[in-house]
């Protein structure tokens, strides 16, 4: 008996040092730099659009009401 008792309260006071040493509850006051946060506002800029056939005559095909431009000939012919 008298050694289960003893059990007991050496387990409930390992249990309550570390609680206490572990700083239980207290919380640290975050970081100023890593909370705040980066606004970033973003203003379309109007741009003009080039007319494909204007701007890259030999990569440009059309079909119908569709136009496409190879952009493969388009680099090709930049030296890209």
């Amino acid at each position: 008996m008298k050694k289960t008792i003893r059990r007991i309260l050496i387990t409930i006071s390992i249990m309550a040092a570390a609680t206490g040493l572990s700083g239980c509850g207290e919380k640290e006051e975050p970081d100023e730099a890593s909370t705040r946060v980066m606004q970033l506002t973003i203003t379309p800029r109007p741009t003009a659009t080039p007319r494909p056939k204007e701007a890259f005559p030999e990569a440009t095909a059309t079909n119908e009401d569709l136009t496409m431009i190879n952009m493969y000939l388009v680099n090709k012919g930049n030296g890209k």
